[in-house]
Formats: C-alpha cells, sequence, structure tokens
C-alpha cells in the first residue's frame, strides 16, 4: 500500500510541475533569484497536488455514494427478503422485501425475534435450523410458515450462514406459496388417481418394455397374494407363472410382435383368470411397456360349468320325463282294465289273485314313474302342451269307469247315476294324458266315499 501512495504521490507531483511549467510559459516571466524561484515553484507545485487531490476525493465520494445507493436499492428491492440474525434469532437488520412478507414495517421489525412471525407448528423446525447453522458454520435450510395475526400468510424457504466476523447469520427468505400449493394439488390429484386406480376391480399393473412391475393396483395385489413393496422392479411372470422366464403362450411376447391387444386365460394363485394385453407406445409408435389387465374369472367358469350340467341333467330329466309320460298313459290303460277286470265277480279266485299281483306291479310301477317325473320335473314347457277338449274327454272317463259306478255297484246294492252337462266346457291347453288321470282318480274317489244312492252331477 505504502509503495501505490509514493507511486500516487509522485505521479501527482509530475502532473503538477507539468502544470506549473505551462503556467510559466504563459506568462513569460522568469525569476532571477534561484532560492526564491524554486521555493515560489515548491508552493504552488504543492497547491497544485492539493487541488487534485481533492477533485479524486470528490469523485471517490460520488462514486462511493452512487455504488451506496445501488446496493442499498438491490438489497432493498431484491425479490427475496433478506434478514440479519443474532444467535437468539433477534432481527439487526432486514429488507424492504423481507419486512413487506412479514406485513410489517422495518423499523418496527427491528430487534424483534423473527421466531414470533413463524407458525407454531413449524417453530420447532425453525428453531433447529437457527442452531444448526450458528453450530455448523455451513449454510442450511428449511421450510416454514410465516403467520401474521394468528393466520398462515405465506409458505416460505430459509438459507442461511453464519458471518463468523460479526457472529451472525445471514438469512435469505423465498416465497414457495405458490409452490406448495401446487404440490398440494398434485399430491390430491395422485391421491384421487390411486383411489380410483385401486376402485378396479379388475387386477392392473404397469410394465416396462422389459417385464419389470413399475406399477399396479390392489386388486391384483390380492390375486398373486403378495404386498406392494415385494412387487415393484420385479418381473411379472414370477408372481403370475412362477418361473424365471416368460411361458411360451405369455401374452406379453405375442404383443410384441403383433404390437396390439393379446389375450389368454391363465391359472394365477388357483385363480382362473383372463389376461389381457395392451401395448404402450412412444411418439415413434415402439413399445415402451404395456398394460396387463387380470380379471378373475373363476366364479364366471363354475357359473359356466354349473349351467352345463344343468342344461345335461335337463335334456336327460326331460327326457325321462318324455318317456316317464308315455309310461304314465300305458300304466293308465292297464290299471283300467285291471279294475274293470277286478270287477267282475264270476272270476276264479286264481283269476282274482293274479289281477292283483298285476295291480300290485303297476302301483309299483307307477311309484317309479313318478320317482322319474320328479326327477325330469313335473312342470310341462308350453311345447309339450295341446288343445284338450274336456267335453270329449269327460265322456270317455265316465264310459271307462262306468264298471266301477254302474255294475259293481248294483251288485253292491248302491245306485249311482252321473248326470253330465259338460258340453259347455271349453277347450284348455293341457296334456290329455295328465287331465285322464286327474279325473280318473276324482271319479273313483267319488264313488267310494259315496251312500247306497248318489246323483253325480
Amino acid at each position: 500500500m505504502k509503495k501505490d501512495n509514493n507511486l500516487e504521490n509522485e505521479t501527482l507531483r509530475q502532473k503538477a510541475e507539468d502544470i506549473k511549467k505551462k503556467k510559466l510559459s504563459k506568462n513569460g516571466s522568469l525569476l532571477v533569484e534561484a532560492d526564491a524561484l524554486k521555493l515560489i515553484h515548491e508552493l504552488e507545485v504543492h497547491q497544485i497536488e492539493l487541488e487534485l487531490q481533492n477533485e479524486e476525493l470528490i469523485l471517490a465520494r460520488v462514486s462511493a455514494q452512487d455504488s451506496l445507493e445501488k446496493y442499498t436499492e438491490l438489497y432493498d428491492f431484491a425479490p427475496s427478503g433478506y434478514f440479519t440474525l443474532s444467535k437468539e434469532g433477534q432481527i439487526i437488520d432486514l429488507n424492504l422485501r423481507a419486512a413487506s412478507k412479514l406485513g410489517k414495517d422495518r423499523s418496527f421489525l427491528k430487534n424483534k425475534k423473527l421466531g414470533i412471525y413463524i407458525s407454531d407448528d413449524t417453530k420447532s423446525i425453525f428453531n433447529l435450523f437457527l442452531e444448526k447453522v450458528f453450530k455448523s458454520k455451513n449454510k442450511e435450510t428449511c421450510e416454514v410458515c410465516l403467520i401474521n395475526e394468528g393466520k398462515i400468510t405465506l409458505n416460505v424457504f430459509l438459507s442461511g450462514i453464519v458471518d463468523e466476523k460479526l457472529g451472525q447469520c445471514l438469512l435469505n427468505m423465498v416465497d414457495i406459496t405458490k409452490r406448495k400449493q401446487a404440490e398440494e394439488k398434485m399430491n390430491q390429484a395422485l391421491k384421487n388417481w390411486d383411489k380410483t386406480f385401486n376402485s378396479i376391480q379388475d387386477g392392473i399393473i404397469l410394465l416396462d418394455v422389459n417385464q419389470k412391475i413399475i406399477q399396479c393396483n390392489q386388486a391384483f395385489l390380492d390375486i398373486v397374494c403378495t404386498p406392494k413393496d415385494e412387487i415393484f422392479g420385479k418381473h411379472c411372470y414370477h408372481f403370475v407363472h412362477g418361473t424365471d422366464c416368460p411361458v411360451g403362450e405369455c401374452p406379453f411376447v405375442l404383443m410384441q410382435d403383433s404390437i396390439k391387444r393379446e389375450m389368454t386365460e391363465m391359472i394365477i394363485n388357483g385363480l382362473v383368470c383372463k389376461v389381457m394385453v395392451d401395448p404402450i407406445l412412444d411418439d415413434k409408435k415402439n413399445i415402451i411397456g404395456a398394460v396387463h389387465i387380470v380379471t378373475d374369472i373363476t366364479d364366471q367358469k363354475q357359473a359356466e360349468k354349473a349351467v352345463i350340467e344343468n342344461q345335461r341333467l335337463g335334456a336327460i330329466g326331460e327326457m325321462a320325463s318324455s318317456i316317464a309320460h308315455d309310461f304314465n298313459n300305458s300304466l293308465q290303460s292297464i290299471f283300467g282294465n285291471v279294475e274293470l277286470a277286478m270287477f267282475n265277480k264270476n272270476n276264479p279266485e286264481t283269476t282274482q289273485e293274479y289281477l292283483k299281483t298285476i295291480k300290485s306291479a303297476a302301483k309299483d310301477a307307477a311309484s317309479r314313474v313318478q320317482q322319474i317325473q320328479r326327477f325330469g320335473g313335473t312342470k310341462q314347457s308350453g311345447s309339450k302342451y295341446s288343445s284338450v277338449d274336456m267335453n270329449a274327454l269327460i265322456s270317455e272317463v265316465i264310459n271307462e269307469t262306468r264298471p266301477m259306478w254302474k255294475d259293481d255297484a248294483e251288485q253292491n246294492g248302491i245306485t249311482l247315476e252321473i248326470k253330465s252337462k259338460s258340453g259347455n266346457i271349453p277347450e284348455v291347453l293341457g296334456n290329455t294324458g295328465e287331465l285322464r288321470s286327474v279325473l280318473f282318480n276324482i271319479f273313483k274317489n267319488g264313488f267310494e266315499q259315496c251312500p247306497k244312492a248318489a246323483v253325480f252331477m
């Protein structure tokens, strides 16, 4: 520094001598006496030196003032808030931006503790941050919430470092409220997406181009019975097929060749599943992954099997019912003729025994027919019914049962008479054989319970 000052003084002296010489040349006067000339010369040079120094000081002062104004303006109106804090968190100095963030005048905030403007739920974070700044002597950061009159106004990011000479914390405050709001919206959107994703009843997995699982929903986790953290980053065939490589009919492999949806059915963890694979393509139509949709169709397959079994049993039952119907008609004829034959009192005893045996066997056969009908279903479909003339059917049954209510009854001293008024009965849709059996039983039961004389209308 001394050498620089000496150089500056020599430069100033040289400038002063040059100016003096010019003045002497202009005045055109010369001093005769050498001493007087020398003394005057020294005084005038010194005067000029002082004038030059004064000019430089004025210029330096103006420059310093300009710089001070420039940096003061830069400090006060910077986009970030700047604080100078003591170890206790007291505000020693701050810029206008920092004061505006706290919502107070700068003069009011000086000597106040910054902690009183930090929300209660983030105050411990700020205190720990300030402690680390003074202990570590390194740059520290944190995120806190500012409050004003008890209400949260801003989310801010703080970064601070200690000034070792002054023992103070130089703190920078950046408003991150909009970023926090955007993060909250994004987090909410992710929660909504995750909720929707996990609400889908089919299993869904997202694979990269190497068939590694990068995402899946809860339905797929339920199918493979594996925790989520054990699935990510693993190959799908490890969980689906229990193998270390893709199986021969792997839909992912087929999709890589066709570049379109592929589907198949396979057993996964004991469940019958339908698996559909759709490719994920980039802008150049290159496969960068795939979406697997896994649907548990176990119940559907069991229902289909049950339907097939029911159809098979229905066909058997229908065939059995048809056979039973035809056989029942034959039995009705046998019963009718046996009953008629048994009413003849002139039959030998052995003949009556034979007839009883035939009747017993016919009853046994009838019970078997009833079992077959129950197996096949007693209800007939509309296509098995036909139009039946009830008037003619009733007349036929009356004639068939005549031996019971006429011949045999009169031999026992019972007088029965049937007066038929069936001519007005309209035709019905039904089964002739079943209707004949019903009418036959009605007549038979009625005859058996009648007194010694009766008239049936």
